[in-house]
Formats: C-alpha cells, sequence, structure tokens
C-alpha cells in the first residue's frame, strides 16, 4: 500500500503522524500544568494561613 502512495503521499502521512505527535503532546503538557496549578492552589491554601499566624505570633 505505501508503494502506491508515492513520495507526495508518503511525506503527507509522516506530516500528519509527526502532527498529532505534537498535537497529544502539547495536550499531555496543559493537563499536567492544570494538575500542578490545583496542587498549587490546594497547598497555597492549607499551608499559608498557618505559616502566617506562626510569624504573626513570633513577632508577637
Amino acid at each position: 500500500m505505501l508503494k502506491r502512495l508515492g513520495i507526495r503521499g508518503r511525506l503527507l502521512l509522516a506530516f500528519f503522524g509527526i502532527s498529532t505527535f505534537a498535537v497529544l503532546a502539547t495536550a499531555a503538557a496543559l493537563y499536567a500544568f492544570l494538575e500542578v496549578g490545583e496542587v498549587v492552589d490546594r497547598i497555597t491554601k492549607d499551608r499559608v494561613p498557618s505559616a502566617l499566624a506562626s510569624l504573626q505570633l513570633s513577632r508577637q
């Protein structure tokens, strides 16, 4: 089947394959960044108030 495509067809198929890989990698990176953002928000929400209270207590 690949012999019937010719050079133009094979190059187009390779381009689509590489483009698909780039789109999948972008989607995976966006998902990872969103997950990291949620974890940072949760840590900030849970830990920062107690750290600020400790700092205020130490100043008194």
